[in-house]
């Protein structure tokens, strides 16, 4: 997006996929760009439920997010300091007993901020969305659920593709 970003380690919280379909696209993209996934330079961390409770349950579950907290640790302990980026995939998994239509979508970014706190302001946070379908005319496209999504946010980014990549 032509912005000038830090590097560093990289944490997925996948709340949306199977084990192993973000691990294998994440693969064929690092590959694509002549990348090793395994290479020690590239520190991607993926973190999974591990059980289907905890799936359903999202980030709003103490437990969930004590894992995640430890899960911080571990990178910090293993490289050195807190990931530059946390992805969360996405919304409406991460936090399924938040209705996304209401603001009571606050309680989400209270949670998301508090995993900011936790890294002394180090990690930023991606967060996943889908965007609602558009009318038929619609020019903007913007994600879906409560407009306290955007006001919540210091920026919104909406990806659209413009042509297909091959990886």
């Amino acid at each position: 997006l032509e912005r000038a970003v830090s590097q560093g380690p990289v944490l997925y919280l996948d709340f949306d996929d199977s084990e192993t379909l973000p691990r294998t696209w994440i693969e064929r993209v690092l590959k694509a760009h002549g990348h090793d996934f395994d290479n020690d330079d590239l520190p991607v961390y993926y973190w999974l439920p591990e059980e289907a409770v905890e799936r359903e349950a999202g980030l709003l579950n103490p437990q969930v997010f004590g894992d995640i907290i430890s899960c911080l640790d571990d990178i910090k302990a293993d490289t050195g300091r807190f990931p530059e980026l946390v992805v969360i995939d996405t919304f409406e998994p991460a936090f399924p007993d938040v209705d996304s239509n209401s603001k009571n979508v606050i309680c989400a970014f209270n949670k998301m901020r508090k995993l900011i706190k936790y890294t002394a302001g180090v990690s930023t946070i991606l967060l996943l969305d889908h965007t609602h379908k558009p009318k038929k005319d619609a020019k903007d496209v913007s994600v879906s659920g409560s407009q306290q999504k955007g006001a919540r946010v210091r920026s919104l980014h909406t990806l659209l593709p413009t042509r297909s990549v091959e990886v």
